[in-house]
């Protein structure tokens, strides 16, 4: 009697290279920050190209948002923070882009102003 066989075969477990594991995208900017000197900073990322920066109110509304970054750091402009309380919380995190155009994002950080 002829039948149907079904052979199933293990394929193997491909795994995405993680740009950067061993490497954490860190905040170098501190806890706070003065409004005319809100400079924000961060490790660099090995064999990234460039840094996008994102940087919000504690409500989510974009502040600062520069791409293509060369540097470590950024200083937002003290306009773009003129409405702001004193004591506000800003939260940022960086994007580092690889040539390839993979991408390796921190965590969260949060900076008030002073």
């Amino acid at each position: 009697v002829g039948g149907v066989y079904v052979r199933q075969t293990q394929k193997p477990v491909v795994t995405a290279e993680y740009r950067g594991e061993e490497t954490e995208i860190r905040s170098l900017a501190g806890e706070t920050r003065p409004r005319q000197a809100f400079a924000l900073s961060w490790t660099p990322v090995e064999g990234a190209e460039s840094y996008d920066l994102l940087v919000t109110t504690a409500e989510l509304d974009t502040v600062a948002d520069p791409k293509g970054l060369t540097t470590t750091q950024y200083q937002v402009p003290a306009g773009a923070l003129a409405d702001l309380p004193a004591a506000a919380q800003l939260h940022w995190r960086v994007t580092a882009v690889f040539p390839d155009g993979e991408r390796k994002q921190s965590p969260t950080f949060t900076t008030a102003l002073e």
